[in-house]
């Protein structure tokens, strides 16, 4: 979350010192340890200073959020090495967290065979026993894998110590042949590894967490542009849907064939969130549908309309002592912060200063936290960040399966513009409108697919060219974003 907010604010400011912040930390992380450089996929936190040796267990929050900031990171500077990160978390999942049903489970636990770690580290010989000595043994030291071990017994944790560049002219070694060696040899130590015992697996389908997932994996499909990441975020929600939603509310979890226990803030917010981005990525009116209808649900249930915010339990909740509102962020962000950021987002897609006005009323009961503890609060830093921004409303028109209207719409998503909404109207579709009420009047120019860029419902003349997108899209010169 806070690094989230670090890319917002260098948006905002254009000062390098947040972005340097951001990718210092990002490219750390993924240098192994913490990172599963075989199977993609994060492990839940790092327990030295060095951040070699994590506790193994993988958490679906986790690399949701991971995923996305990578993405993010990939959006803000270009560098193919996040967005590779992005798809080999996201990969992970797909195949080794998703239901056949299409939900996903929750989390892998860190011991297999009894230990901590075992599924995931190796020995010198168990390496150059499957790739060969001399290719093993290139393979071991770039990998840092020894007699001596770095985490016990003689077994190494797989991680980055040196740059690619820097060992192949250490090692005399063409960089592209390192890099050949190397791509190899993970491939074959990753099947071999598919032969290990696994760690457990926990196979409860937790509302918020999909929601979550099915958030980034629609963000993945605007980012990169691969359908199979929306295709598979259609399918969890469809879920959800099938066995989570149900007339008396939002439930909480699915296990064993049982959807069971009344869904709590976040199980809504997180939901919500997920249903507006797969929206953004496929433009099914379906999803903006359910995300207002389930967002009034959340508002009803949660909301304290005399203090502003959202409760954790819903009313008339008999299981809980008290009834108390969180906003601080902890390893997932607050419930309160992501109800804020649907609430503003939706009154973005439909013009209700209502939802507004609840998601200002609850940020300004935040004031002093905000103000006196500021780090324990970077999602709703976010949220307020979206507040302030005059968010842009981005209409397209043209039909969606057109190649011109897909060339409008790939000028939209390639850069990072956190403060937006996007939606889609065609011809003989126009039942969005009445929905989406900042679409309406929005017609193709000249027969042509166009995309209106609006702020408060101000729009500039339509745009036809994907260039011409693309740079009224473009980040602020420093100027403009301080007389912002």
């Amino acid at each position: 979350m806070t690094l989230a907010f670090l890319l917002r604010y260098h948006y905002r400011t254009g000062k390098p010192a947040a972005l340097s912040m951001v990718e210092k930390t990002l490219q750390k992380m993924a240098q192994g340890g913490m990172y599963d450089l075989l199977g993609g996929g994060f492990h839940r936190y790092s327990t030295d200073k060095r951040w070699l040796v994590p506790h193994f267990e993988k958490m679906l929050y986790d690399n949701a959020l991971l995923s996305r900031i990578y993405l993010e990171a990939f959006q803000v500077t270009g560098h193919k090495e996040y967005s590779t990160i992005a798809r080999e978390v996201l990969n992970y999942v797909l195949r080794d967290m998703t239901a056949p049903s299409g939900g996903f489970y929750s989390a892998e636990d860190a011991d297999s065979e009894g230990e901590e770690g075992t599924f995931y580290v190796w020995t010198p010989e168990e390496v150059e026993k499957i790739l060969g000595k001399k290719e093993g043994g290139i393979f071991n030291s770039f990998y840092d894998i020894s007699s001596e071990g770095n985490f016990g017994k003689g077994q190494s944790i797989l991680h980055h110590w040196i740059y690619e560049a820097s060992f192949a002219e250490d090692r005399e070694i063409p960089l592209p042949q390192l890099r050949e060696i190397l791509l190899y040899g993970k491939n074959k130590l990753f099947q071999a590894r598919a032969k290990r015992i696994r760690p457990h697996r926990d196979y409860k389908i937790l509302t918020a967490w999909n929601g979550m997932m099915i958030g980034s994996l629609a963000y993945a499909a605007e980012v990169l542009h691969e359908p199979r990441y929306s295709l598979a975020a259609e399918k969890a929600a469809r879920f959800v849907l099938q066995h989570l939603v149900t007339k008396e509310g939002l439930l909480r979890r699915f296990r064993k064939g049982e959807a069971r226990f009344p869904g709590y803030l976040d199980d809504y917010a997180f939901w919500v969130q997920g249903l507006i981005e797969l929206y953004q990525a496929t433009f099914n009116p379906e999803w903006i549908t359910q995300a207002l209808a389930l967002n009034q649900e959340m508002v009803d249930r949660f909301y304290d309309p005399k203090g502003g915010g959202f409760f954790f339990a819903r009313k008339g909740d008999q299981t809980l002592i008290v009834r108390r509102k969180e906003f601080h962020d902890s390893a997932k962000p607050s419930g309160n912060a992501i109800a804020v950021l649907n609430l503003l987002r939706l009154a973005e897609f439909t013009g209700r200063k209502d939802l507004r006005e609840m998601a200002a009323t609850t940020l300004q009961g935040m004031t002093t936290a905000l103000a006196e503890s500021s780090a324990a609060y970077p999602q709703s830093l976010t949220a307020l960040e979206f507040l302030l921004a005059s968010p842009m409303e981005i209409a397209v028109v043209g039909p969606s399966r057109q190649a011109e209207t897909g060339a409008l719409i790939k000028a939209i998503r390639k850069p990072f513009v956190p403060n937006k909404v996007i939606a889609l109207t065609e011809t003989g579709k126009e039942e969005i409108t009445s929905l989406l009420p900042f679409l309406q009047g929005k017609v193709p120019l000249q027969g042509k697919p166009a995309v209106y860029i609006c702020r408060n419902y101000t729009c500039r003349r339509p745009l036809t060219d994907p260039a011409a997108v693309a740079a009224a899209l473009a980040r602020p010169p420093p100027s403009d974003r301080k007389r912002r």
